[in-house]
């Protein structure tokens, strides 16, 4: 429908950006490129999954655009999600520029979008509490509370830390991860797909997961403000077709039907829950042939059921079902079978001896050449390494 149409469109801001604990820039020459590369990488995974409106608002040593009209711009006229990476903290997003005060002039109405702010202290929901001096709601709760119920501003639910000090290696990994779930189809609701991201960083720093660690931190402190289930919408969501629309009559104490896409393809993994006088009687699970199996017991004849049905990226499909009676007939077995994975992935080990193995030629270099003393975000350019490296 066209009033979903703003569901196809995605924005995404990042700003390479730093300063020192005092507050003071520090020359563009050492800030972190990764925000913006990874938004870069972020972009692609969008444009492949499908998306072919994607705005962008990036900040960095060859780009200093602080004030960057593209965000308000694309935010009112209508996005699904918005993504950042970057330098903030409770107040907003530093750079490009994005605060509290800002969301007023936003003009988007029920066109909200979902907005994953991975960046400092921007769902610090207590940023007001001493010894803070933080604003009475953060960046993220003002996302959810701007406007007015009939004309909202902000976001429908936003993930963001509660803490000043996080930093761009953790919240790189984790916004990646929580990516990939989400357009690999791994994870469609808010909540399991920012713990694959929080998980995510077990497998990356593995020295780092002790207790009072960096990983228990993080697992900590990012947070959803907002509904943790809540589906995320990637574009505009498709619909569902189920056969028993065709015979809404029951004549058995079960539900037996086989749930489609737009396209008839068979649909696994929807959830069908029966509602009999507005409570839950029973539910069920379609298979890989989209074959969705119910039984129920304790139902007058004559009795009006409500079957609902949900599956991640489609619109929730209600049927009103009318029960006639039992005439006995039993309901035939099935079974869920796990769904195999479109992307597989295939490596080779250099000592393997497969035919298609890389041979290396490795040179050790942890002993020789200068200690530039590079840490986390810091980088130089142009640096010669005295030998051809590809």
């Amino acid at each position: 429908e066209t009033g979903k149409q703003y569901l196809n469109n995605a924005l995404l801001v990042a700003g390479n950006y730093k300063q020192t604990s005092d507050g003071d820039e520090v020359p563009p020459e050492t800030w972190p490129v990764t925000p913006v590369w990874t938004s870069v990488w972020l972009m692609e995974e969008l444009y492949q999954f499908g998306y072919t409106s994607i705005d962008t608002a990036f900040f960095h040593a060859d780009y200093q655009i602080s004030n960057n009209p593209v965000i308000g711009e694309s935010w009112t006229e209508g996005v699904g999600i918005i993504n950042y990476r970057g330098w903030g903290n409770s107040h907003g997003w530093h750079k490009p520029e994005f605060y509290i005060e800002d969301i007023n002039d936003l003009n988007h109405g029920w066109k909200l979008p979902v907005v994953m702010s991975f960046v400092c202290n921007t769902g610090d929901f207590g940023a007001d509490v001493s010894p803070q001096v933080g604003p009475s709601k953060c960046f993220g709760e003002e996302l959810l509370t701007k406007g007015t119920p009939t004309n909202p501003k902000g976001a429908a639910a936003m993930i963001g830390p509660s803490d000043l000090d996080t930093d761009t290696r953790f919240n790189n990994v984790m916004c990646g991860a929580m990516w990939d779930a989400f357009l690999e189809g791994r994870e469609s609701e808010l909540g399991p797909a920012l713990f694959a991201g929080k998980q995510a960083l077990i497998k990356e720093f593995p020295e780092l997961t002790g207790s009072n660690d960096v990983v228990e931190f993080y697992h900590h402190i990012y947070g959803i403000l907002g509904d943790p289930s809540l589906s995320v919408w990637l574009q505009a969501p498709q619909n569902m077709t189920a056969d028993i629309e065709d015979d809404p009559i029951l004549n058995s104490s079960f539900v037996t039907t086989v749930v489609t896409d737009e396209n008839m393809r068979a649909l696994a993994n929807v959830v069908g829950a029966l509602l009999y006088n507005s409570n839950l009687i029973a539910n069920g699970l379609s298979n890989h042939e989209g074959v969705l199996n119910i039984d129920f017991e304790n139902v007058p004849v004559g009795a009006t059921l409500e079957l609902y049905l949900n599956k991640g990226q489609f619109k929730q499909k209600h049927i009103s079902l009318s029960f006639s009676g039992d005439n006995g007939d039993k309901l035939n077995d099935y079974f869920v079978q796990e769904i195999e994975r479109d992307s597989e992935y295939n490596f080779y080990d250099s000592e393997s001896g497969h035919e298609l193995a890389p041979v290396y030629n490795w040179i050790e270099i942890n002993e020789i050449g200068t200690n530039l003393n590079l840490v986390d975000d810091s980088h130089i350019k142009d640096i010669s390494i005295g030998f051809g490296f590809q």
